[in-house]
């Protein structure tokens, strides 16, 4: 990195110097709003799912439903988390299993 752009950055009056229609945001914010943000997708997609799959009769539709709900969940988990990639693998893994239970014991909406 330029050693001149990296003075530039940790001296605030420098900053809007070169970016004055910057906002800056402090580290902490972003990071609590993103952890709420992870923490509402980790409890929507499990319910958005299960409605989902209710509201479904016709059966290759619901797996293919459930490899789009399995894959967005596992795809959550890795953007969202600092998670290793077993316990992202395993959490996925009871997130499928949850979802094929549901198919095989749920015939669909009435």
């Amino acid at each position: 990195m330029n050693p001149s752009l990296t003075t530039t950055w940790q001296n605030d009056s420098t900053i809007t110097e070169f970016a004055p229609n910057t906002v800056h945001y402090a580290e902490s914010n972003v990071t609590s709003i993103a952890a709420l943000f992870g923490t509402v997708i980790a409890s929507l997609l499990p319910v958005l799912a299960i409605v989902v799959l209710y509201l479904v009769i016709d059966m290759p539709k619901r797996l293919g439903l459930l490899a789009v709900f399995t894959a967005s969940f596992s795809m959550s988990l890795w953007l969202l988390t600092e998670g290793r990639p077993i316990e992202i693998f395993s959490a996925t893994a009871a997130f499928s299993a949850v979802q094929v239970v549901f198919i095989s014991t749920n015939s669909g909406s009435p």
